[in-house]
Order: C-alpha cells, then sequence, then structure tokens
C-alpha cells in the first residue's frame, strides 16, 4: 500500500514537471497584435495636403455651426483625455437641428474672418481627404460674406409678389410709368411707379442677400401709360 501511494506521488511530480516546462516564463507569453495608425495625409508648406488644388473643384453653400477650436492642449501621462476635435471649422449643410443635416469640416486657406455662427455662406473649393480626419473642405473663400438662407429669400419673393401682382398699374401718363429690374421671379414689367417704389427695398435686398435667381437678356423698351395702364413699348 505504501508503495502505491509513492508511485501516485511520483507520477503527480513528473506530471508537474512537464507542465511547467511547456508554460511560458512570466511577461515572455504571446503579445496582442500592435495596433498601426493609418498613416498621416502628407502636407505642403502650407500646412495642406499636398496637390489639394487638384481635387475638383465645387460650390457649397453652408450653415456654420461652430469656428474653428483653439489648440489642443497635450495630454497628461496616464490620463485618459478626449481625442482632440479637428482643427477646422464645423459647418452643416442645414440648420442647427435639421435631421436631415450633414456636417462638413472646413479648412480656409487663411484666417477667416467676419464669420458669424448660424450664418449662411457660398463657398467655392475643393473637397480632399485628410487623414486622419476624413474629408475636409478647402476654401481660398478666407473673407465670405453672409447671405439670407432660403426660407427668408422664399419670404422675400412672397412679399414682392404680393404687392406686385394685385397692382392694376394705373396711370394717367407716361411720366407715371416705369419698367421693374428682372431677377425675382421675372425679367421685369411695366409698372405704376407707385408701386415700384414699395418693390424697389425689397428687390435690393433681394439683390444683395439672395442673389437674382433669374438672368434676363438686355432689354430694349420704354414704359409708356396706355389707356390707363402702364405698359412697355419695344423697340431700340
Amino acid at each position: 500500500m505504501k508503495t502505491r501511494i509513492q508511485s501516485a506521488f511520483f507520477l503527480l511530480f513528473l506530471v508537474a514537471a512537464a507542465c511547467s516546462k511547456d508554460a511560458p516564463a512570466p511577461g515572455t507569453g504571446p503579445k496582442p497584435p500592435e495596433v498601426i495608425p493609418p498613416p498621416l495625409t502628407p502636407l505642403g508648406r502650407d500646412g495642406l495636403p499636398q496637390n489639394w488644388v487638384d481635387a475638383p473643384f465645387s460650390q457649397r453653400s453652408l450653415y456654420l455651426e461652430a469656428e474653428a477650436p483653439g489648440p489642443c492642449l497635450p495630454c497628461p501621462p496616464d490620463a485618459k483625455c478626449s481625442p482632440c476635435p479637428p482643427p477646422f471649422h464645423r459647418f452643416s449643410t442645414h440648420p442647427a437641428g435639421h435631421p436631415d443635416g450633414k456636417m462638413v469640416f472646413v479648412a480656409f486657406t487663411k484666417p477667416a474672418t467676419g464669420l458669424k455662427v448660424g450664418g449662411y455662406y457660398h463657398l467655392s473649393g475643393r473637397t480632399v481627404a485628410w487623414a486622419p480626419h476624413g474629408d475636409i473642405f478647402i476654401t481660398m473663400d478666407h473673407q465670405a460674406r453672409e447671405w439670407f438662407p432660403p426660407e427668408k429669400c422664399k419670404k422675400l419673393i412672397a412679399e414682392y409678389k404680393n404687392i406686385r401682382d394685385p397692382s392694376k398699374g394705373a396711370c394717367e401718363k407716361d411720366d407715371e410709368c416705369t419698367i421693374l429690374p428682372g431677377g425675382v421671379d421675372d425679367c421685369g414689367r411695366a409698372m405704376d411707379k407707385k408701386t415700384a417704389t414699395l418693390l424697389e427695398p425689397i428687390y435690393q435686398m433681394f439683390r444683395d442677400m439672395c442673389g437674382l435667381s433669374i438672368h434676363c437678356a438686355p432689354r430694349f423698351a420704354t414704359p409708356a401709360c396706355r389707356e390707363g395702364r402702364c405698359v412697355e413699348i419695344r423697340g431700340k
């Protein structure tokens, strides 16, 4: 009986020795695969991606949501810092909070001036891949001007038509008539000067803040009063 017990202990000793021989030493086991970050986009002297001017040209109409953040402070050792935000102005294709809005990061070739959060801007530029940030729209419009958004321009058109359309263009003589400038919703028409005076500030605001939506060819016409209504007399 004693011999059997000794044999069992000896067998357990051999098994333990074999296991310890095959086990890796502490710290020498297989290491997790190293995460290699994607390569960064090479930049030129201007700090922009090389050959960005070769990307396709496009025009974008965007709403400014936030200006570019300031420099990102270094993360202290052993701290869990959030990733630095992309160093670009953040725009959107729709007003803030709109469910269909898509974020667009915009880089200006020079420091941008005159921008206002919530403002609507027409920008010309090129979209380029800029790792690790993704697609970035680069523009030279660093002095971009603010425009009225489409919704406000539609209201101006409606206000313009509500004044113009009911007018009969009534007159008694030729000098009471004029020809409205075109570009809002048609290429102009003969109108009495009283109504034209009411329309002029709306037209100027639409022209300056919306841009004329219709481009009209030169016209050769003279306003005249015929049978109590303003009309156009065509001719050179």
